[in-house]
């Protein structure tokens, strides 16, 4: 094995590629890795899929979850309950990515009264700039968090939760 794959100690059982412990399992019990597998085009594209959209349980079940009750599903994934679940970030980006790749694939285009006037540059500039714009919800929505934090800072709930929500 190479030292990215992990490696075989005196004893014979498997090492942490990553800090050298013994391995038991598939996860490394002192830091958490994975047990390292030779890298294939192929596996970083899985990767890459399964990190950003999980598709093997946590979206869809969020998607359905926040459907169907989603009051109590922000509140269970503030108290900790998350296994199931996709993260708030996450699950925005996945979202606002869905809405942004659909609005490009149908050929929408948002009509803004004046924009006839701008030269080319200033134009692609404008379309530019709106078609990011969903993406800057992450920035906008933390002060929004934070007056919601002081208006219902009798809940209890820090901005981290407050966020979680707000998102």
């Amino acid at each position: 094995m190479t030292k990215e794959e992990g490696t075989t100690g005196a004893d014979g059982t498997d090492t942490c590629a990553n800090c050298d412990a013994p391995l038991a399992g598939e996860y490394c019990a002192a830091c958490g890795q994975v047990r390292a597998q030779p890298l294939t085009v192929t596996g970083i594209f899985r990767q890459a899929a399964t990190t950003l959209f999980d598709l093997d349980r946590g979206f869809f079940h969020t998607v359905r979850a926040l459907f169907t009750r989603p009051g109590q599903t922000c509140r269970a994934y503030v108290e900790g309950h998350r296994q199931p679940l996709t993260g708030p970030f996450k699950y925005a980006f996945i979202v606002i990515t869905i809405y942004a790749v659909t609005i490009n694939l149908l050929g929408i285009e948002i009509r803004v009264p004046g924009v006839e006037a701008f030269h080319e540059t200033e134009r692609r500039l404008f379309f530019l700039i709106n078609s990011l714009l969903g993406y800057l919800i992450f920035f906008i929505m933390i002060p929004v968090a934070a007056i919601q934090r002081l208006l219902f800072r009798a809940s209890g709930d820090s901005l981290g939760d407050t966020y979680a929500f707000v998102l």
